[in-house]
């Protein structure tokens, strides 16, 4: 029984690790960039709620 339920849930972690090591990388890109557009602040029009 402990073999199947391996058999099962190992290829779901391990999908569920790598996709999340490779979200962590790209987050790491993402923070290193130099975004000017940060800098700048929100420009676009100020609407109530989530749009």
């Amino acid at each position: 029984m402990g073999l199947v339920m391996l058999a099962v849930f190992l290829p779901i972690i391990s999908l569920g690790l790598h996709f999340s090591r490779r979200q962590e990388r790209l987050n790491r890109a993402m923070d290193a960039m130099d975004d000017s557009r940060r800098d700048a602040g929100y420009v676009g029009p100020h609407l109530p709620g989530p749009f």
